[in-house]
């Protein structure tokens, strides 16, 4: 029995060797799906009118009434969430889980082509393993925006990465990276990053590399010109251009701003302007944040330490190798950044958060790096050393998305604009006005069987407003205030339509 109990132990680590690879992605896989089910296919899913309007859009696109360039009411953010969902739609009808579960696919496809890319340059596996960790679980708060649909959260990371992939086919490269930065110009980080990066890596600034690189500027900057002369004279067209950036005239206040309000909640070390919720942290927020943070200043310190202690081997090729895509990664960081710091020009506060999410990249960026020393030889101390504080580091985050996944597992309660859109759809209701961010979003849950157009001026879909003025049936004025002869639903009032 102790033969055969040996040979069956040798032979399922043998199995489990030689199928190493894909079980570091299966584990990375799994990672994702813990912290993104919660934000896709539960009840109590984060959901706005923002979202609601790129879901619109998909039921538009699935009936074949049109195919939008842009989000509706900009000229900015291309519609591929809408493109995406819209067969989803065709083939199971509206819903905020098929809205939201091409942007979960984007999810994984970040954190394999992540773990696949340091791997390819030579990195080990659990050294790429550690390194991809910030993004297959990322905190509480950038774990639920990655899963909004908002248009422009995921887009500009899988641009990124796809664009350092493809780098070696220019065209296919250039076309690529023009789609995303017609999603988010966010994307062009990764065009001077690239380069620089491919500087590290040591390669010969020759013809060849010149035409490559020069191809890809030309059908990226010939396809975003196409593109903006399509947008604006496409469907749906209304509405204001992208922010302008301007120069930041409080560059150290915006530069506090960053490192307080912005990179710690991206990174995980600040509980972010969103809270937790339905987790109940039950007064220990500031305990267990405290903890994460204390554990990301050690593990910086010994990354430091490490890249310090052994800077010499960066002139090793082989090192050099591994180490330009977490270089790509930190460079974009860095720059995302310093975009925001120094051109932003606009208030810091929940709503400028969002235009920095890239800066979660320096994380794989650093460990990457870290690892990228221990190519070419054994892994030494300090390599082992960084491996160990980077996994207890991410021990209390995927404890908080375990524990996340739980409460919203058992929170019992609805959206209130699901439950306004219940009650309409339950009492004939066909039409109403509502403040914009319940109009579209309760439409969208109603699945259009009743439709609220919005009171101001924000973002009019033009076929409700058309509805709602040739509008025959019950109709209802939605506000947060008691009215006479209304009936409270959730925390909102149905009031009856004025003429």
């Amino acid at each position: 029995m102790s033969v055969l109990h040996r040979s069956g132990g040798a032979s399922l680590r043998a199995w489990g060797r030689r199928h190493a690879g894909a079980l570091s992605i299966a584990a990375l896989l799994l990672l994702v799906l813990l912290r993104g089910i919660p934000h896709v296919f539960f009840r109590n899913a984060h959901f706005d009118s923002d979202m609601a309007i790129f879901g619109v859009m998909g039921i538009d696109i699935a009936h074949g009434r049109t195919i939008p360039f842009y989000g509706y009411g900009q000229t900015y953010l291309l519609a591929l969430e809408a493109w995406f969902a819209a067969p989803i739609f065709a083939l199971f009808g509206p819903s905020v889980w098929g809205l939201k579960l091409p942007l979960l696919l984007m999810n994984a496809a970040v954190t394999v082509l992540t773990f696949l890319q340091l791997r390819k340059g030579g990195i080990g596996r659990a050294g790429a393993w550690i390194a991809t960790l910030p993004l297959a679980v990322p905190s509480l708060y950038v774990a639920k925006l990655l899963l909004a649909a908002h248009g422009c959260n995921i887009e500009p990371f899988l641009g990124i990465l796809l664009l350092f992939w493809l780098r070696d086919r220019p065209v296919v490269a250039g076309v690529v990276t023009a789609v995303f930065y017609l999603n988010r110009e966010f994307t062009l980080y990764g065009v001077p990053a690239l380069f620089l990066a491919e500087r590290i890596e040591g390669r010969a600034l020759d013809w060849t590399y010149a035409r490559r690189r020069g191809l890809l500027l030309v059908v990226m900057g010939a396809l975003v010109a196409v593109g903006r002369v399509v947008g604006r004279h496409g469907p749906y067209y209304f509405g204001a251009d992208a922010p302008k950036m301007r120069l930041e005239p409080a560059p150290l206040a915006a530069l506090s701003w960053l490192w307080r309000d912005n990179l710690l909640p991206i990174v995980g070390a600040k509980v972010g302007p969103i809270g937790t919720a339905p987790l109940e942290l039950d007064g220990h927020t500031d305990a267990i944040y405290t903890v994460i943070s204390a554990s990301m200043a050690v593990l910086a310190a010994a990354v430091l330490l490490r890249g310090a202690g052994s800077a010499r081997s960066f002139g090793r090729p082989r090192v050099r190798r591994a180490a330009a895509f977490p270089a790509y990664l930190l460079l974009v960081a860095l720059a995302s950044s310093a975009a925001l710091t120094l051109f932003g020009g606009m208030a810091k506060d929940l709503f400028s958060t969002r235009y920095n999410y890239l800066a979660l990249l320096g994380l794989p960026g650093l460990l990457g790096l870290c690892a990228a020393l221990d190519v070419g030889g054994p892994v030494r101390l300090g390599g082992r050393v960084v491996r160990c504080l980077a996994a207890l580091a991410f021990v209390v985050p995927v404890s908080l998305q375990l524990a996340y996944f739980v409460a919203a597992a058992r929170d019992p309660s609805r959206r209130p604009e699901d439950v306004l859109a219940s009650y309409l759809v339950d009492h004939g209701y066909e039409s109403g006005r509502a403040g914009y961010w319940t109009a579209y979003s309760t439409s969208f849950l109603a699945q259009e069987r009743v439709v609220l157009t919005v009171t101001e001026s924000r973002v009019p879909i033009v076929r409700y407003e058309e509805r709602f003025r040739g509008a025959r049936g019950k109709s209802a004025e939605i506000q947060d205030t008691p009215c006479e002869g209304g009936a409270q639903v959730a925390r909102f009032w149905v009031c009856p339509s004025q003429p």
